[in-house]
């Protein structure tokens, strides 16, 4: 999930901004004047120094009151430098307005300068399908889904599961990641229920949004190359901070409940010696690991997962990532002499979160040394010995996984490479 998704913007009117982007030509001078499209500004629901532009195709941008305060300038028909002169009892620094509006006219948001139409700049990037028209799923079963009764039994289904797995009731084999002998075929179908588990993960996002009484978007998109699926929550904005954990909370829930119902299965073909079922405990196998690296992925709170947008809800700290790196940077150059030392806000805070963010990724790292380490061992082996197998059938199953695995590099190659090009020529 991605409640502050890629083609959504969150850019802020700074004192003394960088210049605009080549690409935004619009001419403007102290005298100008502008018109706007119509759209709305309104707070922040639980915060009162930050507000909300819903621009167009639904998108919404995170801006300060000061930004507020200029657009409300602006369609009173004050130019931009009377606007920055209304701002100066705001603060000893200086304002770009101009900059400020450049960036309104490239969002779409603007409709004249001095009376001359001006046309947005499109975002080009990654190019996104998403589905507008209707609610998927009426705002009554959202409710129900997460309701109290729903959630006690879900916990419970939660807890019978995790009883199972510590009293080795429900043994975790490892070697059943592969539930078949064919690669083609384990790939196909791996891949097949890689994107259903992707697709429950994200409609999780999307039903509890709806239930808090948003309209989420759920489509497709293009990620490093890959074709992903993505919820976009940013009407979340709308409601309370406490009413965002159920979204941002639920991706990871239904991660849980699929691994709690996998353990479940397993427990029941087994206790009740359920033999025609039993072919399918190592898919079921399968499908629990998947979800519990799933799990522990998002524990890489530096990629901004589900688990990074829930901590910075709970602190009420924007832009968390970004601000503790800082910090971190300039104590580092105190530390050494360069520069003084950072103020103390929320220093403690930050401090946490870096903590919090090596924690993770250790664990990240022990857990693939221990696990995922050996099976990927033991996807090469048998890769090998396909390849030297004198069967036509598994050396054309050794060349399937090599041409596939030289597909996904190229592709993480070919997403990384231009983006090195731009910002050389930067």
């Amino acid at each position: 999930m991605r409640p502050f998704n890629s083609i959504s913007s969150h850019r802020k009117l700074e004192k003394h901004p960088t210049p605009a982007s080549p690409d935004a030509n619009y001419h403007t001078t102290k005298k100008s004047l502008v018109e706007f499209h119509l759209f709305r500004c309104t707070p922040e629901a639980g915060k009162h120094a930050t507000y909300l532009l819903e621009g167009p195709g639904g998108r919404f941008y995170h801006i300060p009151a000061v930004g507020a305060r200029v657009i409300s300038l602006l369609r009173k028909h004050k130019s931009i430098g009377e606007a920055e002169k209304k701002l100066e009892p705001m603060g000893a620094g200086k304002y770009d307005v101009a900059a400020f509006v450049r960036f309104l006219a490239r969002e779409g948001f603007v409709k004249k300068i001095d009376r001359k139409p001006v046309h947005p700049v499109h975002e080009t990037g990654n190019a996104a399908h998403a589905f507008h028209d209707k609610l998927l799923v009426p705002v009554w079963l959202a409710r129900s889904l997460f309701s109290p009764t729903m959630f006690i039994a879900y916990v419970l289904a939660v807890a019978g599961a995790a009883a199972l797995l510590i009293s080795g009731k429900v043994p975790i084999i490892f070697s059943d990641f592969f539930f078949t002998d064919s690669l083609i075929l384990y790939a196909i179908v791996s891949f097949a229920i890689t994107w259903a588990l992707v697709l429950m993960h994200e409609f999780g996002h999307y039903t509890a949004g709806v239930s808090v009484g948003i309209r989420p978007t759920f489509g497709l998109t293009r990620k490093l190359n890959y074709i992903v699926a993505y919820t976009d929550s940013t009407e979340l904005y709308r409601v309370e901070p406490k009413q965002r954990f159920r979204p941002y909370l639920a991706g990871m829930f239904v991660d849980l409940l699929v691994l709690a119902l996998c353990v479940w299965a397993l427990f029941c073909i087994g206790a009740w010696k359920l033999a025609g079922w039993a072919m399918i405990a190592p898919l079921l196998t399968f499908v629990m690991l998947m979800e519990f690296f799933s799990l522990i992925w998002q524990m890489l709170i530096f990629l901004q997962t589900d688990l990074y947008y829930v901590i910075e809800n709970f602190l009420g700290i924007e832009y968390l990532h970004k601000h503790s790196i800082s910090y971190a940077t300039e104590i580092g150059n105190w530390a050494i002499g360069r520069h003084k030392k950072p103020p103390g806000n929320h220093w403690g805070i930050y401090l946490a979160y870096i903590l919090l963010l090596v924690t993770g990724t250790i664990f990240n790292l022990a857990i693939f040394a221990e696990v995922e380490y050996d099976i990927l061992m033991a996807f090469v082996s048998k890769a090998q010995e396909a390849l030297t197998s004198t069967s036509i059938i598994h050396a054309a199953d050794a060349i399937f996984l090599l041409a596939f695995l030289a597909l996904n590099i190229c592709l993480i190659l070919g997403s990384l490479i231009p983006s090195s090009s731009r910002s050389n020529r930067s």
